[in-house]
């Protein structure tokens, strides 16, 4: 008989052994689910494409403090002429679509932030697809020349999955981006407009692993054009 009671109190036991397990992974699952979720409603406010885009042109410390950026969240950093990359290194999530944020810094300022597809050719093209319908949506019809070829309007998910080079571009006049800080003379700043580019660049990275980086930067156009 005092067998029989103590294995029926080792099965109890094991039993509340087994629910605690289960209650303990269901919290940390949940936890790691809210986690996530409260990274993807950040990401979306902070550094969605059009809101980043106010951001072009402002100094770089501002725009780290402003997005919250410490230097232990950079990946790698290099230098090209008179830019330097900034690799974000955390991966980030945006609409179920898993990025990288690339920031470029000329003189001291933003001039581009650009989005980071490694190795993901569709999710890619989703994303510059669904950016180029934002913009069209927010500043009317793209401005780009008509004679200007590989532009992000007709592109398709086969171009991009080539394993080649290649620089797809859109641009649209825009009104309330302030891209004044680039110009070098009163004279430039008279005769050419700053406009909103879009580019879509397939390119080995340093690794050389094909990518897909989709960014947003000022191009200037001849005034009056």
């Amino acid at each position: 008989m005092k067998i029989q009671g103590k294995n029926k109190y080792l099965k109890w036991l094991l039993l509340v052994g087994v629910v605690a397990v289960i209650l303990i992974l269901g919290v940390v699952y949940f936890i790691q689910n809210n986690k996530i979720s409260q990274s993807m409603t950040v990401f979306e406010s902070k550094f969605a494409p059009l809101s980043m885009t106010a951001f072009i042109g402002e100094e770089e410390a501002a725009v780290y403090e402003a997005l919250g950026i410490q230097e232990e969240d950079i990946a790698s950093t290099w230098e090209r002429a008179n830019d330097r990359f900034v690799l974000l290194k955390n991966p980030l999530l945006y609409q179920e679509k898993t990025l990288q944020l690339q920031l470029t810094i000329y003189n001291g300022m933003l001039s581009e932030v650009a989005y980071i597809f490694q190795g993901q050719d569709e999710n890619g093209w989703e994303f510059s697809k669904q950016l180029y319908q934002d913009l069209e949506k927010k500043y009317g019809e793209a401005k780009t020349y008509p004679t200007m070829s590989n532009r992000v309007e007709g592109l398709t998910l086969e171009q991009l999955q080539k394993e080649e080079y290649n620089l797809y571009r859109d641009f649209w006049v825009v009104d309330d981006l302030n891209f004044e800080k680039f110009y070098t003379s009163e004279e430039q700043k008279e005769s050419y407009r700053g406009d909103l580019k879009l580019t879509v660049e397939k390119r080995p990275n340093a690794e050389n692993v094909w990518e897909i980086a989709v960014g947003l930067s000022p191009m200037f156009n001849q005034a009056g054009d």
